[in-house]
């Protein structure tokens, strides 16, 4: 799982009331969001994978390539469209990283 440091100008959420405008949001380095990415799904040629952020409580999945917001439990719409950037901006790390999960590994550790 992946790990922002909000600090440095990462992806920033906030408990407060969301800001009109993402660009509003001050960074808040006590809080922490964290990231997984399932594992390929799909056939050849309708290949996929999931993202998924959390913080306290609250998360929201995304499915890429197509960066279409699946679940969202508790995010601001300003948050999503953070998020959403994100993944979009980083699409191609984010298929490296699902290439690389081994979606049994669980089984052979559980």
């Amino acid at each position: 799982m992946a790990k922002f440091d909000l600090s440095k100008g990462g992806i920033r959420t906030s408990r407060k009331k969301a800001p009109k405008r993402a660009a509003d949001m001050p960074p808040n380095p006590n809080d922490e969001l964290s990231m997984s990415v399932s594992s390929v799904c799909g056939e050849p040629g309708h290949m996929y994978a999931f993202v998924r952020f959390e913080d306290k409580g609250r998360y929201c999945e995304y499915k890429f390539p197509d960066v279409e917001l699946k679940v969202n439990d508790g995010f601001t719409e300003d948050e999503l469209v953070q998020l959403k950037f994100y993944v979009k901006n980083n699409i191609l790390q984010l298929k490296k990283m699902a290439a690389s999960v081994d979606p049994f590994h669980a089984l052979k550790n559980g």
